[in-house]
């Protein structure tokens, strides 16, 4: 009789314990067991990932999908990649766009952070986060320029591209979508550091019968960033 006590009693504190922990880790699946029916749990799932697109980046001319990974229970990081053709906000600032004899080649976009939840993570259901992270885009445009050699005027294919490397700090809240189920809107706003690497060019004369010659250029120029947008996507 001792012995069916003292097993009884040890297995409801194992019981107990592991309640207690499943709930100070705020776990992303948790079990709810009926007694009547012990061989069919049933569960419930805490979504962890976020796949979306980014609509802000749209109009500087980049198409990216992403995904976001919850690690812990304030803590996720996401990354973005995709790929950019003309960073349209950029160069209607800089008056670059209407540029004539361009050709453009697809480049390269990487956007990298950290999130922070500060009122804990709870399966993206109307949580405010904070969120550091790092962008790298890079735009591949080529203009045929035409110069006078001395003899005949020939064309030259030269880089007039651009990229840009970014550091930013994003405030944001994340809320399911009122369409379907699964739908999350990803809001936020920010302010950054930006560094504009540009190609360019400049014809000079070489002093020989009027003959020029093309020679290129690489500039750099820092400046401050806002950021303004929204990502919708499905979490799973």
């Amino acid at each position: 009789m001792r012995l069916r006590f003292f097993v009884a009693c040890t297995a409801l504190s194992v019981l107990i314990c592991s309640n207690k922990t499943l709930a100070q880790r705020d776990s992303i699946r948790v079990r709810i067991f009926n007694g009547t029916e012990q061989n069919q749990p049933s569960t419930e799932y805490f979504d962890k990932n976020f796949a979306r697109l980014n609509y802000y980046v749209l109009g500087r001319g980049a198409l990216t999908v992403g995904i976001e990974r919850i690690l812990a229970d304030r803590h996720a990081v996401s990354v973005d990649v995709g790929l950019t053709y003309r960073d349209f906000i950029y160069e209607l600032s800089h008056d670059l766009y209407g540029v004539k004899n361009v050709t453009v080649k697809v480049g390269t976009y990487l956007d990298v952070a950290y999130k922070f939840y500060p009122n804990r993570y709870h399966n993206f259901d109307g949580e405010f986060y904070l969120s550091p992270g790092v962008i790298l885009r890079n735009y591949n445009i080529f203009q045929d320029v035409g110069y006078y050699d001395g003899i005949v005027t020939r064309t030259q294919k030269v880089d007039v591209g651009y990229g840009m490397r970014e550091a930013y700090l994003k405030f944001g809240y994340v809320t399911p979508g009122r369409m379907l189920d699964d739908l999350i809107v990803d809001y936020y706003i920010g302010f950054g550091v930006r560094q504009v690497r540009s190609e360019g060019y400049n014809t000079v004369d070489t002093g020989f019968g009027g003959a020029q010659k093309i020679v290129t250029t690489e500039t750099f120029k820092n400046s401050l960033s806002i950021y303004l947008g929204l990502k919708v996507g499905y979490a799973f």
